[in-house]
């Protein structure tokens, strides 16, 4: 469309508060709000047990936290990935039973996605080389 992606970006973050606002319009709080003239951060046991001693340490600690939340983002990441391959295995185990011998969940996806993506206004050839396993549309001259 030519819109260069950092306005759309720009936009995207910009309409945040917006919609917030908009929100606290339409629907008003009754009560007095919990946070009226003060708001309360919970940071956690604020113990000097776990403090850092010097800018070593602090670092340390980062980097420990870093690596244990990366683990957690791989770990989730295997997790879909794995879950998407049984769920591909599951519904090609099921195609052959009924003679549909490559029905995965992409081909399910393409179906229930093509109707949206016509609509969204995608130019009809780019269509067809989005979903090139359709051979009634590939076949038809443009």
């Amino acid at each position: 469309m030519g819109v260069p992606a950092q306005n759309l970006i720009t936009a995207s973050v910009m309409s945040i508060p917006a919609s917030i606002a908009i929100s606290k319009l339409r629907v008003p709080e009754l009560e007095e709000p919990v946070t009226r003239g003060r708001i309360v951060v919970d940071r956690g046991e604020e113990g000097t047990k776990h403090a850092p001693v010097n800018a070593l340490h602090a670092f340390a600690q980062g980097a420990v936290l870093g690596l244990v939340l990366a683990g957690q983002v791989l770990c989730n990441v295997i997790t879909v990935l794995s879950l998407v391959a049984t769920i591909n295995d599951l519904l090609t185990w099921i195609g052959h039973g009924f003679g549909i011998h490559h029905l995965t969940l992409q081909l399910v996806l393409r179906y229930v996605f093509y109707p949206i993506t016509f609509f969204l206004g995608v130019y009809m050839p780019h269509l067809i080389l989005v979903i090139p396993s359709w051979p009634r549309l590939t076949s038809r001259p443009l």
